[in-house]
């Protein structure tokens, strides 16, 4: 038994193209019982710290290596304590699509791998994640490193050993970096780095966050939204690092956007939960309204469909029901005069037509029939 065993994973880990596919191919959801033969005498994991034994091991064979790592953590739980070490020793590979599958099936946060994320937090995962990080200049590893970081934070076993000092510190050295894709992984990793034990210590990426959405551009990138999309959060949290930049340049900044991008979706999705969390916000509600309800106004009541039209229109509809907006309401109706005949009119429509029925009567194909006929129901 231990013989084959042993001839199986050697043809696994074969650089054959032919042989170690077909043998990898046995490891696609295996049974419990073959990953259990692999642990006898632990001669898997004596063959895998083999290759990482070598100078360059083969990618090809890495990412095999990760993909049974993966079905052994999630099929014999118990065995992800002797697995943590070579996880570790994957994550200079992270860029590899197979490698990074295997990681972000632990780390995402639908993740039912309750056992090897508690193996990671145990060994201190978040330190090694740091040291991989500062080590590189690959961009694409980076990469792939802030987006588990992200994952890690949305999860709720591993999220609270990412929010710290030195992971922030980490992501802090990395607003330097001049790589796009960088860039874009990096401000959705801080973004999710923002709660209310951490609000105070993500003050420090407020002034580089309105350099982005302040400096002059044409294009639109994911950065730039993820960037907003941090501001937002600060707001919902009421930062107090936000004070002085919001009224003296972000609200400029962001009327300009909902004129140069309304179509833009995610933009304007990132935009409106800025402008409502202000809007609640007593330090800021009176600025907003004055600056952005006229313009919410104008976006809803237009002819031209957008995306910054269909957000003002739902925003607008939300102050005007919702209870916790019911002081935002008030206000808005004290101070601007075109509210009021707003909502009696365009937007009591627009509550009429949402309470509407979507469509009209549904068809079923009757395949009894020629393809032509459908019957009504």
């Amino acid at each position: 038994m231990k013989k084959n065993i042993q001839e199986i994973i050697n043809q696994c880990f074969s650089l054959d193209a032919e042989d170690g596919s077909k043998t990898f191919l046995l490891f696609n959801k295996a049974p419990t019982a073959l990953l259990n033969a692999l642990l006898i005498d632990d001669i898997f994991y004596t063959e895998v710290s083999k290759v990482f034994m070598q100078p360059q091991p083969p990618i090809i064979i890495v990412s095999r290596i990760a993909s049974i790592l993966l079905q052994i953590i999630t099929s014999i739980p118990e065995q992800a304590n002797d697995c943590v070490g070579f996880l570790y020793q994957l994550l200079p590979y992270l860029s590899e699509p197979g490698v990074f599958d295997a990681l972000y099936s632990i780390c995402i946060p639908t993740s039912q791998l309750a056992a090897a994320q508690n193996a990671l937090i145990e060994s201190n995962f978040p330190q090694y994640i740091i040291n991989e990080l500062n080590s590189t200049n690959d961009e694409l590893l980076i990469s792939a490193i802030l987006r588990i970081i992200k994952y890690s934070c949305e999860n709720k076993v591993l999220s609270e050993s990412f929010r710290t000092n030195s992971i922030i510190h980490s992501l802090y050295t990395l607003t330097k970096s001049d790589y796009e894709k960088v860039a874009n992984e990096l401000w959705w990793a801080i973004t999710n780095m923002v709660n209310s034990d951490t609000i105070h210590k993500m003050i420090i990426f407020i002034p580089k966050a309105f350099e982005i959405i302040r400096e002059p551009y044409h294009e639109m990138h994911r950065f730039r939204i993820f960037a907003i999309e941090f501001i937002a959060e600060m707001l919902k949290y009421k930062s107090d690092g936000l004070s002085d930049f919001l009224n003296m340049q972000v609200q400029e900044v962001v009327l300009r956007l909902i004129v140069q991008f309304p179509d833009c979706s995610n933009l304007m999705g990132s935009v409106f939960r800025l402008i409502k969390h202000g809007l609640i916000w007593d330090f800021f509600a009176d600025s907003l309204i004055e600056h952005f309800v006229p313009v919410m106004i104008f976006e809803a009541s237009s002819q031209h469909r957008s995306a910054a039209s269909a957000r003002s229109m739902k925003l607008l509809k939300q102050i005007s029901t919702r209870p916790k907006y019911k002081e935002t309401h008030e206000k808005i109706l004290a101070k601007i005069e075109s509210y009021q005949d707003f909502c009696n009119n365009k937007l009591l429509r627009y509550k009429m037509i949402m309470k509407e029925s979507y469509g009209g009567e549904m068809t079923k194909y009757q395949p009894s029939r020629s393809p032509s006929s459908f019957l009504l129901f």
